[in-house]
Formats: structure tokens, C-alpha cells, sequence
């Protein structure tokens, strides 16, 4: 009887390292993937070698404590933010069919999120994204609350503690689903928006013949600078506060 890998756990550890890009085509029919790091993560080095980068290969690991040796003054234990994985999110990760938890907090992943992550039928079985607590950058895929396209209901999705353009906004679509951990945050998810894209849809927006950046999935409404010049078309806004 052949087996198949279905699920990988294995949250909680002070990993280091990058995403092997083949995992994919070795378990492609994998259904949950959890490689959340720990933040209780401590290394032992010795005082001598103390410098910015103590995520050096060759360092012990504490065992949860501060303290490698009670009463040593060869060494000591320093807590480190710089555990986790590093790099990017492959490619290759949006074509797991199968895949229903996807859980990659509090590593050090970078860059963008694929614009793969939602396009076309990737991940359509997909109920919980987590990628909370990394460093990513850039902009939210514009497709990423098609995700679980195939999942009753919403699905999860978890992006707080990234490092986002703090002036652009998170896709309409994303921004509908209650279950996005920052639906509720007015700066990526403005309630304006929302209301002002109904209208756009019911009164058939796209066929106006002035509609500048109506439809635009990352440009607020009343502008994204200073001056709101770049805003959408006949939006004028009083700042409240």
C-alpha cells in the first residue's frame, strides 16, 4: 500500500533556514502545513563571540532558558528575534490543491506574497492562512480573498505584525471577509470604500465615462497623499480629526 504525506506539525520550534521549494512536488496532496516558529527561542554563545549576528551555525540552543550553565562565566544564553524562516514564500506553495491550514507564523519570511496566493484556482481548499508576526512587504495580492475557493463560508486569513505599505489599502475582497484579522482596521479596510464600491457596482461604474481610479484595488478614496491628489474621481474628504 503506498502512503502519502497528509499533514506536517511542526510548530513551535526555533527554526532557522529557508522553504524548500520542491515540498510541493513531494507531497502535493499535503492538507495541513504548520511551520510556525516559536518566539521562546534562546541560543548559547560564548561572551567572546557576542556580536550583531548570533544566529551563527555552530551555536547550542538554551532549552528555554537564559542561562546556559548556572554559575558560568564562559557563557551565556541571549534571546534572539532572529530565529525563524527566512526568504520567501515559494511559488510552488499556491498550487497545493488539498492543502486546508496553512500556518507559517512568526518566522522571518520576506518580500512580497506571491501574487500566485488566490489567481486563478490556487489553494481552493484552503480554510485557515496564518503568516502573522513576519516581515513581509509590499503590497496585499489583490487575489488573495479568492483563496479557499471551494470552502463554504469564509476562510481565515491572518496578517498582522508584517511590515506592509502603510498607505495602501487591502483588496475589497479581503476587506468583506469577517473573518480577516483586519477587517475591522479603518486604514486598510476604510468603510467608505466599501460603500462607495456598491455604488459603483449597482449603478454600472465601469461604463462611467469619468471613473479614475474607481476601480482601483489599492488607492483610498480620498487619496493615498498628502495633497489627496491621487484619489478617485469627484471624492472631495475633510480630514475629522
Amino acid at each position: 500500500v503506498s502512503q502519502t504525506l497528509q499533514e506536517l506539525h511542526l510548530g513551535g520550534n526555533c527554526f532557522t533556514g529557508t522553504l524548500p521549494a520542491p515540498l510541493f512536488l513531494f507531497a502535493p496532496w499535503l492538507e495541513q502545513l504548520d511551520l510556525s516558529s516559536s518566539k521562546d527561542c534562546f541560543k548559547c554563545v560564548k561572551k567572546e563571540d557576542c556580536n550583531d549576528d548570533i544566529s551563527q551555525p555552530g551555536n547550542l540552543c538554551c532549552e528555554g532558558t537564559r542561562f546556559c550553565f548556572e554559575n558560568s562565566m564562559d557563557e551565556e544564553c541571549i534571546s534572539s528575534d532572529k530565529f525563524g524562516i527566512n526568504g520567501r514564500i515559494p511559488v510552488t506553495f499556491s498550487r497545493f490543491e488539498d492543502l486546508t491550514v496553512l500556518n507559517l507564523t512568526g518566522n522571518l519570511l520576506s518580500g512580497p506574497i506571491p501574487s500566485a496566493f488566490g489567481y486563478g484556482q490556487s489553494l481552493p481548499r484552503l480554510q485557515i492562512l496564518d503568516l502573522s508576526n513576519n516581515i513581509f512587504t509590499g503590497e496585499i495580492p489583490a487575489d488573495l480573498g479568492n483563496i479557499g475557493s471551494e470552502v463554504s463560508g469564509n476562510m481565515a486569513i491572518v496578517l498582522k505584525g508584517n511590515k506592509f505599505n502603510d498607505k495602501s489599502l487591502a483588496p475589497l475582497n479581503l476587506c468583506q471577509n469577517p473573518n480577516f484579522d483586519d477587517s475591522s482596521n479603518e486604514t486598510m479596510c476604510p468603510t467608505e470604500r466599501e460603500i462607495l464600491c456598491d455604488l459603483f457596482e449597482s449603478t454600472f461604474g465601469e461604463e462611467w465615462v469619468k471613473n479614475e481610479n474607481w476601480d482601483d484595488n489599492y488607492i483610498h478614496p480620498c487619496g493615498n497623499n498628502e495633497n489627496n491628489t491621487n484619489r478617485w474621481y469627484g471624492v472631495t474628504c475633510n480630514d475629522m480629526f
